[in-house]
């Protein structure tokens, strides 16, 4: 069972500090649907605010590599009213996992990986997070995940995953009405035969691009539902990604005065036709689905920040903000 009594409860929590390390907010999965020129800001941008987590460095399959074995299935559902109930189940045996996420809500959800190393609770996992400090405790890691996913739909992701204690969390509640909280559930990872993740057409990489900078790495991505391979790199880093329709012809340096000024201005990307992934540290990979609404010009961003920094800077200042074109 898992520890403290939590497995499969639901039990909620708001997750503030979870985020806190940089002065932008950027939660993972697609841009609201409704569009106003400050609801892009309640979503990208709150002052002292950025999604984001003390990630642990773990070497998933390396790209082009054709899965060895099978991934055992790890299938995650939320339900009920309001923000809803998590469930999953009480162990799964890793490394290498397949997770289905389910959203039986009526509003938007992801499914967020967070695993946190033995001699801690998950009372400890709640009090971290809910704290205004930026510092993510060492003992916590966030392991990627499910984006958002649309009422009534599932979303596939396979991973690799360290054994341990895990909580799975639905961090767009937030934006669904919930007043900050979460709803999450807990299980344990098992020790098993480590495994590759699946080819797929279509990569996104978080890249070093030397000592202290990231650059984008984007290929083969189309408009429609892409199977898409999300690779973080940096040892003390943690990514995601955004994706945003470009409004107008806006440059990369107008895109990210935006987001510095913390919404000032016109927004020069839009909130619907928007998509991204849960936040995965560096070093590790992911296969996951990512909808592009249609062809066009897209803005991709990651609003979090290295973990080591004392003061945390954004990584799209620091290369990962870049537009590309969309067939």
């Amino acid at each position: 069972m898992p520890p403290d009594g939590y497995g499969g409860t639901g039990e909620e929590l708001s997750w503030p500090c979870f985020r806190k390390l940089a002065p932008v907010q950027g939660a993972p999965g697609a841009l609201p649907q409704s569009f106003d020129e400050r609801e892009i800001v309640k979503r990208f941008v709150k002052p002292g605010v950025l999604l984001g987590a003390g990630l642990v460095t773990l070497a998933a399959g390396a790209l082009g590599c054709g899965a060895s074995n099978d991934p055992t299935a790890l299938a995650v559902r939320l339900a009920g009213s309001g923000s809803g109930k998590m469930s999953a189940p009480s162990t799964v045996k890793g490394p290498l996992v397949r997770l289905t996420f389910t959203n039986a809500t009526k509003a938007r959800a992801d499914a967020q990986l967070v695993r946190y190393d033995a001699g801690h609770t998950i009372d400890e996992v709640v009090k971290a997070v809910s704290s205004e400090t930026p510092t993510v405790p060492d003992w916590l890691h966030g392991e990627g995940g499910a984006g958002d996913t649309d009422p009534g739909k599932s979303r596939a992701t396979t991973l690799n995953l360290d054994a341990g204690s895990y909580v799975v969390l639905d961090d767009t509640a937030q934006q669904n009405g919930s007043q900050g909280k979460s709803p999450l559930a807990s299980f344990k990872v098992t020790g098993g035969n480590s495994g590759d993740l699946p080819t797929t057409d279509a990569t996104i990489i978080a890249a070093k691009d030397g000592s202290d900078g990231y650059k984008w790495e984007i290929s083969g991505l189309k408009a429609g539902s892409n199977t898409v391979t999300f690779k973080s790199e940096g040892d003390k880093a943690l990514h995601h990604v955004q994706i945003a329709p470009v409004i107008g012809n806006p440059t990369v340096d107008q895109i990210k005065k935006f987001f510095k000024s913390n919404g000032s201005g016109k927004p020069p990307v839009s909130q619907e036709g928007g998509a991204g992934t849960s936040v995965l540290d560096g070093g590790k990979s992911e296969v996951t689905t990512i909808d592009i609404a249609k062809p066009g010009r897209y803005a991709f961003i990651c609003f979090l920040s290295d973990r080591d920094e004392k003061k945390p800077k954004p990584h799209f200042e620091e290369g990962l903000l870049t537009i590309q074109e969309v067939k």
